[in-house]
């Protein structure tokens, strides 16, 4: 069976969707377990409370970006939606791939997607030496 750019088009937006949902409660579950480890910190670990806090600001800065990601790919589409219906025929040829807002939504997409490995490393190095002892 052969696939179309539609095709690829529908499977790109709908595994975006998903990666950026996981990612989103990734983040959540991060800095509930930051919260955690902060206000109740086990007394058989060391945990050093700075490098909790630097993970729960990664934490925060990948649900950012992803407000980001959104918001300018938000502005992308409103503003081809108004070069549409001032079209003649109410279409245009596509999206305008040189725009600022197009070109930043991917940007942030995948700036959001090293944020969350950023963040990963900085629990496992925050829990990993408290476990050593």
């Amino acid at each position: 069976m052969p696939v179309t750019t539609q095709d690829t088009h529908a499977q790109l937006d709908w595994l975006s969707d998903r990666i950026s949902t996981q990612v989103r409660w990734f983040a959540a579950g991060v800095l509930a377990l930051v919260w955690g480890l902060l206000v109740t910190p086990p007394a058989s670990l060391k945990l050093s409370p700075r490098i909790l806090l630097v993970v729960a600001l990664l934490a925060v800065s990948v649900l950012f970006f992803d407000f980001l990601q959104y918001a300018v790919g938000y502005l992308s589409v409103q503003r081809t939606h108004r070069e549409i219906l001032k079209a003649p025929e109410h279409s245009v040829s596509g999206f305008d791939t040189t725009d600022f807002c197009y070109r930043a939504r991917r940007v942030f997409f995948w700036t959001k997607q090293v944020m969350a490995v950023l963040t990963f490393a900085g629990l496992i190095a925050a829990i990993l030496p408290g476990l050593a002892k």
